[in-house]
């Protein structure tokens, strides 16, 4: 899809730890190398944090897709 994938830091903070910390970003396991990704989405899903206070939260591959077919409709 030729997109870029990167760390965002503001500082010395790890952006995308915090998004994935406080349940605001779905670690992207196809390039993750780094095992705190998964352990910090593991705990906010634990501890229901932000979009995982849902019951059935919707993957954002899936909510792409269902996007794509809708507008083909």
């Amino acid at each position: 899809y030729r997109r870029y994938l990167g760390i965002v830091y503001l500082g010395s903070l790890n952006i995308n730890q915090e998004m994935v910390r406080g349940g605001y970003a779905w670690v992207y396991r196809r390039y993750n190398d780094d095992s705190t990704m998964i352990e910090l989405e593991t705990k906010a899903k634990e501890t229901k944090q932000g979009l995982w206070h849902h019951e059935n939260p919707t993957p954002p591959w899936k909510f792409r897709k269902n996007q794509r077919e809708d507008n083909d409709n």
